[in-house]
């Protein structure tokens, strides 16, 4: 029996990937678990595992191709010697029991099952003639007015890829001299600025938000006094602990999380799915954007464990090596407070139902006990999602972070 190593979704729009680099060659042993390829989506390259044990008995794809989400790329055998099926015959793919495992680990991680080539019929071609092309490069043939009589397909099948019309754009236009390039930051008066993969994403990402998803906020202030008091006394007792405010915060959102599960949760349009798993995502800046990975099972970690994840993820974003399962946040933090931010409002990452914007720590003057005090404050601004949340209910989980960052005591010993 053989089972089929399919294009895994990693974002809630994506549609297609790139096969960067294959990790395994046909014949390779490998469990369950193992780094098999790198995945390019249009926010990051990828590494992603095996949900299977066995060989490699056929790679189906090559390197530098494209394929949709849920098409096969692999098929993996249990014995060499078994004969591998062609994947559009009845081979599994993802099986159900796989699939029914990664659900429960991570039931945002959907894996959809195979699509066909979509056949679009050419002008100018017999009734009988069809090009096969996926969903994604018959969009982009369209916007650029690309003829498709004249491009070779280098997809499985000599379908016509993503990457087959990019090129073909790419050889349309005129020879231009080369653009001295500029940092990011820097924009000239009077410039057109390419939109990268990135920047695309997001602008499509935080559209589709704005527009489909009915946002509202709640703004509080939190006195970060006795906070920072017992991060530092904890950073002398723990020199390598690394806690910062933004471990904190995390932290405190992670309880809250756990207190009020429907902010973990999926607006379906016939119910609500409320995810078994804390997968706390993080924004974080890289060089042509902004891509929100998360730190997953966070249910399971101290602040100590989320302190260092939050690190490493920020170090892997940067250096393009995230993984698979983490662009599948359920609840998001945005923090700007190293900006001298008083307040923000941040968008909702779909199919998430909320996000918490986080300001600036600022002494201000505040009355306790009558008297006027100097005290630590930092604002926070929460997006919620009112298809799912109400406003009572927003303004009850937004407290609960503020009483635990208020009584930092039960974020150490949690």
């Amino acid at each position: 029996m053989s089972d089929n190593i399919v294009m895994p979704q990693m974002g809630y729009d994506m549609k297609e990937g790139t096969l960067v680099r294959w990790l395994v060659k046909e014949g390779s042993s490998l469990k369950r678990g193992d780094p098999i390829a790198e995945i390019e989506t249009d926010k990051a390259v990828v590494e992603i595992e095996s949900y299977f044990t066995g060989f490699i008995g056929k790679i189906l794809i090559n390197e530098g191709e494209s394929a949709e989400v849920g098409s096969s790329i692999a098929v993996v055998v249990k014995d060499m010697n078994e004969s591998v099926s062609d994947p559009s015959s009845g081979t599994n793919t993802i099986s159900e029991e796989s699939s029914s495992k990664v659900n429960e680990k991570n039931t945002a991680k959907n894996i959809p099952v195979d699509q066909p080539p979509v056949d679009i019929p050419v002008v100018d071609q017999s009734p009988s003639e069809k090009i096969k092309i996926s969903p994604v490069a018959e969009k982009l043939a369209i916007e650029q007015g690309i003829d498709l009589n004249k491009i070779n397909g280098t997809g499985p099948g000599g379908r016509i890829t993503k990457a087959d019309i990019e090129a073909q754009v790419s050889n349309n236009k005129p020879t231009e001299q080369p653009v001295t390039k500029t940092p990011p930051q820097t924009v000239l008066p009077g410039e057109n600025i390419p939109l990268s993969t990135t920047r695309s994403a997001i602008a499509r990402i935080t559209a589709q938000s704005k527009n489909g998803i009915p946002h509202f906020y709640v703004s509080m202030s939190i006195d970060m006094t006795d906070a920072l008091v017992m991060r530092q006394q904890y950073g002398k007792l723990n020199p390598n602990s690394g806690i910062t405010v933004n471990s904190l915060v995390l932290m405190a959102v992670k309880l809250a999380l756990i207190d009020y599960p429907i902010f973990n949760s999926s607006f379906r349009e016939d119910h609500i799915e409320v995810k078994p798993d804390i997968n706390l995502g993080i924004a974080i800046s890289v060089d042509d954007g902004l891509i929100v990975p998360a730190i997953t099972q966070a249910q399971d970690l101290s602040i100590i464990e989320i302190s260092s994840a939050a690190r490493d993820l920020a170090k892997r974003a940067k250096e393009g090596k995230l993984r698979q399962e983490e662009y599948s946040g359920t609840f998001s933090v945005s923090n700007l407070g190293m900006f001298a931010v008083d307040d923000f409002n941040a968008i909702i990452l779909p199919p998430q139902v909320g996000v918490l914007a986080v300001s600036s720590v600022i002494k201000r003057p505040v009355v306790i006990d009558d008297k006027i005090v100097i005290r630590e404050i930092m604002n926070v601004q929460l997006s919620s999602d009112h298809r799912v949340i109400d406003g009572v209910d927003a303004a009850k989980f937004a407290k609960q972070i503020k009483d635990y960052l208020e009584m930092p005591i039960s974020l150490f010993v949690s």
